[in-house]
């Protein structure tokens, strides 16, 4: 049976996003129930999200299924896909959920940033090992993490995941 590429990313991509959540509730649990409220309300939209894109991609499979010809570049699910679209993305939400407590957010948002561009760069095969590529990456990291310290600390006044730096 031939399956539509586009529709196993998309369930690929919702089940990465339903192990985020799931990982993300299990360390706001532990956090003061007012601090927490906010937290929780993002990550159920995000649990929302990856259950609405699994699904429907789930039930447009099965429905193209029915037809004898199908419409869009088909394939099959194959190791690279696997791992460039399931596997290497969630070893990067792990590794900078895990370096949440020991770094604190701000500089956990700014890691994760820069990865996520990176590795974006690398799969639409433009990386550009460039002074002005990592100047660039590094601003938006640097500015990701401000914006976060903007929202959490001055706005909404939150306790955010304080690192061995203070930060």
């Amino acid at each position: 049976m031939k399956l539509n590429k586009k529709r196993i990313q998309d369930i690929l991509m919702g089940v990465v996003i339903l192990w985020f959540s799931l990982i993300s509730y299990q360390q706001v649990r532990t956090i003061n129930k007012n601090s927490a409220m906010f937290p929780k309300l993002i990550i159920l939209l995000l649990f929302i999200s990856g259950v609405g894109l699994t699904a429907s991609s789930i039930f447009a499979l099965i429905k193209e299924g029915r037809k004898e010809t199908p419409e869009e570049d088909v394939g099959y699910l194959t190791k690279e896909m696997f791992l460039f679209q399931l596997v290497f993305p969630g070893i990067i939400f792990l590794v900078n959920l895990l370096l949440l407590k020991l770094l604190g957010m701000y500089i956990t948002t700014f890691f994760l940033v820069s990865m996520l561009m990176i590795y974006q760069e690398f799969l639409l095969g433009s990386l550009k090992k460039s002074k002005k590529f990592f100047l660039v990456v590094g601003l938006y990291g640097v500015g990701a993490a401000i914006g976060m310290y903007l929202i959490f600390s001055v706005l909404l006044s939150m306790p955010t995941p304080i690192g061995v730096f203070g930060i």
